[in-house]
């Protein structure tokens, strides 16, 4: 029997055909105050996030300028450093036998620095070699080897320094004199086994003279062959030993010095251990005017800076710069407290 379809009662299909899908109506138009609030708004996070973009993009290039203005100072950065056997510290002069107890209480020194001679060139310890040339040594003067030991053993670095002379003597013959007694004496010093040696006076610059410097050297390497702990050696140079003129766009030289790499800083490396450039007769003006020019000549070297130490005005701009390895020393004869000044090249 076939299924009828079930009737729904009166009721229900009476709602049914009146029942009507009513649409929401707004109560009422929309006020202005409704549209103008978001667009308010989203200006104002447009613009708030354009200040705040500015402002985080002052700050970052003030801090890339800051870096850019500092890279100089420390030396770091993409120039490739020529390898030294020597280490990276801060060392001041004393005479012999001198204190080092508050430099060790200080903690800014890794070394010291003694120095052979005199202003008079004299040695100012024990010398056979001074005393078979007839040199006037001071009777009491202290043994070297006894002074390098007693401050090795306060775990300071050992730095001799010498000037050698007979490059600076014009007659043939007593340079040739004073060539063995430099060399002598130098062997002498070796044989006291101080860490390093350090070289004032000798030539550079140009082909002849860094030929010069470099015999001299070899002879001297020479001559430490023998020796079981030879000391470093260092040579000391001014800072136009190291500058070069730069060149323009048409190719043409300048009269702007470059304190870059040049020639006789690369020569002479190869025939000593590590060079040091001697600032120590430029004031505090010199040496803070120069600095920034001598960065890469520092980072490429590893240079240690040689400053008067008797201008700390000199020595705190330096290190102040953020160069550590400066060597604090007595000024050149004839210059005292940085009264008398060479102005950097060019």
């Amino acid at each position: 029997m076939p299924l009828r379809k079930r009737r729904e009662p009166r009721d229900s299909q009476r709602m049914a055909r009146g029942s009507t899908v009513k649409r929401a109506r707004p109560k009422g138009k929309l006020r202005p105050w409704q549209i103008l609030v978001p667009v308010l708004c989203g200006l104002a996070g447009v613009i708030l996030a354009l200040v705040l973009g500015n402002h985080m993009q002052k700050k970052s290039d003030e801090y890339r300028e800051e870096l850019h203005k500092n890279d100089w100072l420390t030396g770091d950065g993409p120039v490739e450093s020529l390898p030294v056997s020597v280490p990276n510290i801060r060392a001041v002069a004393i005479k012999p036998e001198g204190n080092v107890g508050d430099i060790l209480i200080a903690g800014k020194h890794g070394g010291v620095i003694l120095p052979l001679c005199g202003d008079d060139g004299i040695p100012l310890y024990a010398s056979k070699v001074a005393s078979a040339a007839g040199m006037l040594v001071d009777p009491a003067a202290p043994d070297l080897a006894d002074d390098v030991a007693r401050v090795s053993k306060r775990g300071l670095n050992v730095t001799a320094v010498y000037t050698v002379t007979c490059f600076s003597t014009p007659d043939p013959a007593v340079a040739a004199y004073r060539r063995g007694l430099d060399l002598a004496l130098l062997l002498e010093c070796a044989e006291a086994r101080p860490d390093s040696i350090l070289l004032l006076g000798l030539p550079s610059g140009s082909d002849e003279n860094d030929r010069r410097a470099a015999t001299f050297l070899t002879e001297l390497t020479e001559l430490m062959v023998g020796l079981s702990d030879r000391p470093a050696i260092g040579v000391a140079l001014p800072p136009s030993a190291f500058t070069a003129q730069s060149g323009t766009e048409d190719g043409t030289d300048t009269d702007t010095p470059l304190y870059a790499g040049t020639l006789s800083p690369a020569r002479l490396l190869t025939y000593c251990d590590y060079l040091a450039m001697d600032l120590r007769d430029m004031s505090a003006v010199g040496v803070t005017t120069l600095l920034p020019d001598i960065r890469y000549a520092y980072t490429r070297y590893s240079l240690r800076l040689l400053v008067n130490m008797t201008d700390r005005e000199a020595v705190d701009a330096t290190l102040e710069a953020g160069y550590g390895r400066v060597f604090e020393m007595e000024p050149p004869p004839f210059v005292s407290g940085g009264e008398e000044e060479t102005e950097p090249v060019g």
